[in-house]
């Protein structure tokens, strides 16, 4: 994570909800960190908690996390984790502090320099010769566009499979998450339109070490059925790939099948991925 996305979600923490920022010392350099906040789609605080591997199991994040939970005892909805699954120590620590398993993210990804647009190309002339048109929002930019984006991401978002409902964005929230974030790139926000309205995205973020994240893809509910989410997912990539981005990633929950077989038949690749842990704050 580069400082100036440490700070966007530093900056992006809820106000309304509890918020408990601490690191640990030794000698006057920071060897463990932990963040608890509200983040704006998700009910639950989520924990941040990271210590020097080659500190770690010596309590410095137990310390952190019994003055995390103190700063924000009583929080009716509790805490929530993510940890890598090939963490050993993550996982460990998750079992010794009571923290109960959610749910699993895949993650997966695709190397573009071997991605091949055009093999879906039959695809995209069936859906142009239907009338859907394929862009990006840098290319189509408005201040209207940008609303009725920001309508199709928070129509789409109620639909993902996931155990926790996400709330809607209001308009701002999204252009701080969509439009200003320091990792956000107009041009890698893939839009398919039906006539003036765009009915599909698929969003690639920028990540530190310069490859992509797929953040999101989705379609209206009126025009699903089509292949639309494979043929923007594409558009996607073949924009990540223009931008230079050597590779995309991107994370699924278990339960959402249908993204999954998409991912499949663009050739994203599986990796470790993410076990979502949850606590109370009692």
């Amino acid at each position: 994570m580069s400082l100036e996305a440490f700070k966007f979600y530093v900056a992006r923490a809820d106000p309304a909800r509890p918020r408990v920022h601490l690191v640990a010392e030794e000698d006057g350099r920071v060897v463990g960190h932990g963040f608890l906040r509200g983040t704006p789609a998700f009910e639950p605080l989520y924990l941040n908690l990271d210590v020097e591997p080659s500190l770690q199991r010596a309590g410095i994040g137990t310390q952190l996390l019994e003055r995390l939970v103190a700063g924000a005892k009583g929080y009716e909805r509790g805490m929530y984790t993510l940890v890598a699954e090939e963490s050993a120590s993550g996982l460990g620590f998750m079992a010794r502090h009571a923290f109960a398993e959610q749910f699993r993210m895949f993650e997966s990804k695709v190397e573009l320099a071997s991605f091949d647009p055009d093999r879906f190309g039959r695809l995209r002339l069936g859906l142009t010769d239907a009338g859907v048109r394929f862009s990006n929002l840098a290319a189509e930019d408005s201040p209207d566009l940008r609303r009725r984006v920001h309508t199709l991401t928070d129509a789409v978002v109620a639909d993902v499979p996931g155990p926790m409902t996400a709330r809607s964005l209001t308009y701002e929230e999204w252009e701080r998450d969509w439009i200003d974030a320091p990792m956000a790139r107009l041009e890698l926000i893939a839009l398919a339109f039906v006539g003036d309205e765009p009915v599909a995205l698929s969003g690639v973020t920028v990540e530190a070490d310069g490859t992509g994240y797929n953040s999101f893809t989705g379609v209206a509910r009126a025009h699903r059925g089509r292949k639309l989410g494979l043929a923007v997912k594409v558009e996607g990539l073949r924009l990540a790939k223009e931008f230079g981005l050597p590779s995309v990633r991107t994370d699924n929950h278990t339960d959402n099948v249908p993204m999954l077989a998409i991912n499949s038949t663009l050739g994203f690749q599986p990796v470790p991925g993410f076990i979502s842990f949850r606590r109370s704050l009692g």
